[in-house]
């Protein structure tokens, strides 16, 4: 934390922003990072890693399906992350790996014992790359740690007032453009979660509709949830099985949905965005264009220490 202030101090300083300087001590953000430091040479066991081979224990096999063997995309020694409040566990660690990135296939494993118990493993002999189209073999690994960096929000007040005296200084500290690092308890690109609420709750059909949540039951909430229910219905009527089966599913998630409301609504901001992991050149990791990887789950189980609930995506601009 205190590089992050010394950096934000900084850049005042640079810029020559001290008039501000109570308003932007004020408004001012920090973001959790993962900073890449060096190619990862295996020296050590446990340590946090993105790309390469993992350090798994003797339960835990490299994972694989039959058509080939996933990819690590890291692995995060969780005692390493410090966070203020994180509802993440202090020890142990995480693991995500990646199947086919096309068919959103991911893997997720936690273990918390002794590292002397690691081993690194290797994809079996004689297995293709789930991804062989971009990636003959695993991702190249890369020693990673735990940082922090400030930031303000685009369109406060005070940012607004930034930009519009020095755009320079305004392209360095705001937000979006500093989302884009491989970050730990942060907000997307786009900093929405509904739609990673709505699938790990149990309604994976209403992931991409826009319902009027945050209007309560006024006429347009009303009328759009109306308007969804008639279309489904119809659907159903229709002669295109495959439309048939899925609509079946939307109508039922609708009304259990309505039903739930008040409680969804209450409990939205329970599903967290873990972890963002960037497109590296360094590991040769590339999703569509310079994209990242998301991985979700829901404050509720972290606290119960449930790994078995969880989104992972690519999102691409």
């Amino acid at each position: 934390m205190q590089n992050a202030l010394e950096e934000f101090e900084s850049w005042i300083e640079r810029h020559r922003l001290h008039p501000y300087e109570d308003e932007l001590k004020q408004a001012r953000k920090f973001h959790n990072i993962l900073k890449k430091t060096e190619a990862e040479d295996y020296t050590s066991k446990g340590n946090t890693r993105i790309g390469g081979l993992p350090d798994l224990p003797p339960d835990i096999d490299y994972p694989v399906n039959e058509d080939g063997y996933y990819n690590l995309l890291f692995q995060l020694n969780l005692s390493e992350i410090k966070v203020d409040k994180s509802p993440l566990p202090d020890s142990g660690i995480l693991y995500l790996f990646q199947g086919d990135a096309q068919s959103g296939d991911y893997q997720l494993y936690f273990y918390d014992g002794p590292l002397e118990n690691l081993n690194r493993k290797e994809p079996p002999e004689g297995m293709v790359n789930l991804n062989e189209e971009d990636n003959e073999n695993p991702f190249k690994g890369v020693k990673a740690t735990f940082g922090v960096m400030p930031y303000l929000d685009h369109g406060s007040e005070i940012t607004e007032k930034i930009e519009a005296l020095n755009p320079t200084a305004f392209d360095e500290i705001c937000f979006p453009s500093r989302k884009y690092h491989s970050h730990i308890l942060g907000d997307t690109v786009e900093g929405d979660s509904t739609g990673p609420y709505r699938l790990l709750k149990g309604f994976p059909s209403l992931y991409y509709d826009v319902l009027y949540d945050e209007l309560g039951d006024g006429p347009e909430y009303q009328e759009q949830y109306n308007r969804l229910i008639a279309k489904a219905e119809k659907n159903i009527m229709g002669n295109d099985e495959a439309l048939k089966a899925y609509s079946k599913r939307h109508l039922s998630e609708l009304k259990r949905y309505h039903q739930e409301r008040e409680i969804h609504l209450q409990s939205k901001d329970e599903a967290l965005c873990l972890f963002g992991i960037e497109s590296l050149d360094e590991c040769e990791m590339c999703w569509n264009d310079a994209g990242f990887v998301y991985l979700f789950m829901l404050r509720s189980d972290l606290e119960n220490r449930d790994f078995s609930n969880f989104h992972a995506f690519i999102w691409s601009s």
